[in-house]
């Protein structure tokens, strides 16, 4: 036997639905069918919206939802979900390691400023692989590691010295608000700025010719500068992508002025692609002195902001 039932029904509140037409002579036929697994939407009092309840997969117990007394999740018994009941559900599936630490790692972004200390007046002459101090020669050098600390906090952000990755990094510093300009920084005699091994600023261009070039990029070692002449004729400083991407100011050797390092667009590219290769951000402030010991291998103290964003260490395999 076929029954035709006409049943409209009108949604009055957020959990009421109230049916009309031929609800009530069709009760018997919705609870007929109610039983054979067809769901109606309708009810002719208030009710709770229902929401699915989750079935442990070693079990079969219904662990959430709010359904007065599960009738409507299967339990894995009988098997009325078409399987033979035995439960297939489990774990979501894990996927395979990559080898990369930025895809298989937690990534951790922040704003960051990259701080050099302060180094104090006088060169380490005649100390490991400096000379003794001469006039008018590159003899010896001091270089200061820069510390990276989080912009909001203050607290030290170290994940790199602790096996973390480097996945990207902005060192285009104009473009962020409050950028933390030096206006009085001084150095003696010739300044260099690497990140990893690359000079990214010089103070006097024509030292660089004494460094390996690949890839575009000046490769630092004190061995190929130590023992040259030092000239002051120059005012013709270096600044890694400058033009294309990148923007310094740095004034000349023993006077005060304006510094600002900011690193991007083109000329920061293939750098970049190196950090990011390497996983690795070292920054370094090399100065460089002749024999005055009163003014030689010192350089003011420096801030600058970066955004990073790293593979935390311990997050991935190595």
């Amino acid at each position: 036997m076929i029954f035709f039932v006409r049943t409209v029904c009108t949604k009055v509140a957020q959990s009421t639905i109230v049916c009309d037409g031929m609800a009530q002579t069709a009760r018997y036929l919705t609870l007929f069918l109610m039983s054979s697994a067809a769901t109606f939407g309708c009810s002719d009092s208030e009710t709770t919206r229902p929401s699915l309840g989750f079935v442990d997969s070693t079990d079969g117990v219904t662990t959430a939802g709010d359904q007065s007394d599960g009738s409507d999740v299967s339990d894995g018994a009988d098997g009325v979900d078409g399987s033979d009941g035995t439960s297939t559900s489990g774990p979501p599936d894990v996927p395979e390691p990559t080898g990369d630490p930025c895809i298989d790692g937690t990534r951790l972004s922040a704003l960051v400023d990259i701080i050099v200390d302060p180094d104090p007046v006088g060169c380490p002459w005649g100390q490991g692989d400096n000379l003794d101090l001469e006039q008018g020669i590159l003899t010896a050098r001091d270089e200061t590691v820069a510390r990276i600390v989080r912009t909001d906090n203050g607290a030290a952000f170290n994940f790199l010295e602790d096996g973390g990755r480097v996945c990207d990094i902005r060192l285009d510093t104009l473009t962020i608000d409050d950028n933390p300009v030096a206006a009085d920084f001084v150095y003696d005699d010739v300044l260099l700025v690497t990140i990893n091994d690359a000079v990214v600023l010089a103070s006097d261009r024509r030292v660089l010719d004494t460094f390996e070039e690949s890839d575009g990029l000046y490769r630092y070692q004190w061995e190929d500068v130590r023992g040259r002449q030092l000239q002051f004729t120059s005012n013709q400083a270096y600044c890694l992508g400058y033009g294309s991407g990148s923007d310094c100011a740095l004034p000349p050797s023993d006077y005060t002025g304006e510094f600002v390092i900011s690193l991007g667009g083109e000329g920061f590219a293939q750098l970049k692609s190196e950090i990011l290769s390497d996983g690795s951000f070292e920054m370094r402030f090399i100065t460089v002195g002749d024999n005055d010991n009163d003014t030689d291998c010192r350089h003011n103290g420096y801030r600058m902001r970066a955004v990073m964003d790293v593979a935390l260490p311990g997050t991935f395999a190595e």
